[in-house]
């Protein structure tokens, strides 16, 4: 695919572009954090300010959030991003991070709804976009490039992925608009466990192909 790499603070001023990258299966987002500082001092003030982010590591950009009732003329909109560290471990205990009072604020509540339930398996945690600027120095947006046969064999395979963690006793989603208070509660497990059982397929395919691959290469040469 075609890539780009930004500065974070780039992206300030097209929020809504970085969004609907993120949210896109078209698109891959990135984030690379910033490199350890050489001096030993500055490196250690240096670890107390990334709260938890590993130093010169790459990162993948989940998903977004935005609440615009937080908004007012001298304050800008909650905004937070969900990040997953590739180790599966070693999470951000900042504002936002796994077990903080933010959470439990009005703000909180809300993006709680919209979110559902917070997810720190697998690295998986949140993270306000200011904090984000200030812990990661480059953002990276690839465009897939897929192709019409690539998009269908997704759609099947999203398709079986949720045909197998489908359960009879799963609750189900709500709306946000429905005004029953429960949002969006629970579609993050879901999601997860789809993107979980969609990955296997991935990789039960990817091996697939590989096999045909060889089988071909082996009938050529037997031919010869």
């Amino acid at each position: 695919g075609r890539g780009r790499r930004y500065e974070p603070h780039q992206l300030t001023d097209e929020w809504e572009v970085l969004k609907e990258r993120v949210i896109s299966d078209e698109y891959f987002v990135g984030a690379g954090s910033h490199q350890i500082r050489e001096n030993a001092l500055d490196a250690a003030e240096q670890k107390k300010q990334m709260r938890g982010i590993v130093t010169g590591h790459a990162y993948t950009v989940l998903t977004v959030y935005e609440d615009t009732a937080t908004s007012t003329p001298t304050q800008e909109p909650l905004r937070l991003m969900e990040l997953r560290n590739p180790w599966g471990k070693v999470l951000y205990n900042g504002d936002w991070g796994p077990g903080s009072r933010k959470w439990n604020s009005e703000a909180g509540r809300r993006a709680k709804a919209v979110v559902g339930s917070l997810r720190t398996e697998n690295g998986c945690f949140w993270m306000c976009y200011n904090d984000f600027c200030d812990c990661f120095d480059t953002v990276d947006v690839c465009h897939m490039n897929f192709t019409e046969e690539d998009r269908q064999n997704r759609a099947a395979l999203k398709a079986e992925a949720d045909r197998i963690v489908a359960k009879e006793d799963r609750p189900k989603e709500y709306s946000s608009a429905s005004g029953n208070g429960k949002g969006g509660e629970g579609k993050g497990d879901y999601t997860r466990e789809s993107a979980d059982a969609m990955m296997a397929l991935l990789l039960a395919e990817d091996a697939k192909e590989k096999r045909m691959k060889k089988n071909k290469k082996g009938k050529k040469k037997g031919k010869k």
